[in-house]
């Protein structure tokens, strides 16, 4: 369940800084982020680790102790998730950048 829920968690947070830039990738939008994007992606990543990480907190959730191990599979699915909107983003800038011409 820790697994599912953090792979949600982390693919959804790359899925809003996907959708904040319809040309740049995530990872240029991540150099050079607001402070809304701070503060969201900072809360988030703070409550999923006390979440995960604070026995008392994760059993409201039914977690059992999180394995990091686990942490480059999560963050490899997260990744792969949201590659096909970086995919479509690539080609689009691409087309507009040839239609231009």
């Amino acid at each position: 369940r820790a697994m599912t829920f953090t792979t949600l968690i982390l693919s959804n947070l790359l899925l809003v800084l996907s959708n904040l830039s319809q040309t740049k990738s995530v990872f240029n939008v991540m150099r050079n982020p607001g402070i809304s994007v701070k503060l969201i992606l900072g809360a988030a990543v703070l409550i999923m680790g006390l979440i995960l990480f604070v026995p008392v907190i994760g059993e409201e959730f039914h977690f059992q102790v999180f394995p990091v191990v686990y942490l480059p599979v999560i963050i490899i699915a997260s990744l792969l998730s949201i590659s096909w909107f970086e995919f479509v983003k690539y080609k689009r800038h691409k087309q507009n950048d040839y239609n231009q011409l």
